[in-house]
């Protein structure tokens, strides 16, 4: 596999070419990766507990019943394929308006869940 190519360093100012992914050279990719580091740890500070958000016990508890029951996700099955089921979704999203009411709630795959939660939030992914 050839190399990557060259690119300058995203470091405003820096003139620097590198082939490393994050598109920093060495000499900033440390505290490129610090500052992401503490956004991210900022993020995390200012966000409710899953409880709080409404995701204690009950919903656990619900989330395992969804899941026995129906075991594989509901997209896939539609689409003719095989796939378990790991993340339960409301289909009118709680923030919406939706419930916990079980026709509310679907079982779907990670990948599922995740293309559905982006379409839902204008292509943005919500972070956790």
């Amino acid at each position: 596999m050839p190399p990557r190519p060259l690119k300058v360093c995203r470091h405003a100012g820096c003139h620097a070419l590198t082939r490393d992914p994050s598109g920093y050279c060495r000499a900033h990719k440390e505290a490129a990766e610090a500052r992401a580091r503490k956004w991210k740890a900022e993020r995390e500070k200012e966000r409710e507990s899953s409880s709080r958000r409404g995701y204690g016990a009950r919903w656990r508890k619900l989330r395992a019943e969804v899941l026995r029951e129906e075991p594989l996700c509901r997209a896939c099955r539609k689409a003719g394929r095989i796939v378990p089921a790991t993340d339960v979704d409301h289909i009118i999203a709680r923030a919406d308006g939706g419930t916990d009411e079980r026709s509310n709630l679907q079982p779907l795959c990670h990948a599922c869940h995740s293309r559905k939660t982006v379409r839902e939030n204008g292509g943005r992914a919500v972070t956790r």
